[in-house]
């Protein structure tokens, strides 16, 4: 994992300690650190690229998946400055919420 996705998912974690959390990302969801392991128990065909790394595809039929056995699924589905579908900029969530107070 590089330090992008580690800052992301640590805090998405804080959020959602119990959830399966899932980056859309796009054509396909992303899984990071430990949820790569806990996803392999609902969905084998999982795509480890590295270690705490892994890809499966989007769809509905792969989300009904991890339902059947009662993950509770947290999906981050976020766009960069140019409206791609891409991981989260946390430093600047964390600026935006700030502003709001």
């Amino acid at each position: 994992m590089n330090v992008k996705q580690i800052e992301v998912h640590d805090y998405y974690k804080a959020l959602h300690p119990k959830a399966l959390i899932l980056y859309h990302i796009p054509g396909q969801y992303m899984v990071l650190g430990n949820d790569v392991d806990r996803a392999l128990k609902s969905l084998s065909t999982i795509r480890v690229l590295e270690s705490g790394v892994g890809v499966m595809p989007d769809g509905l039929s792969v989300l009904s998946l991890f339902g059947r056995d009662g993950t509770e699924i947290c999906i981050i589905d976020c766009r960069n400055e140019n409206g791609a579908l891409d991981l989260p900029d946390i430093e600047r969530i964390k600026a935006e919420k700030e502003m709001d107070y």
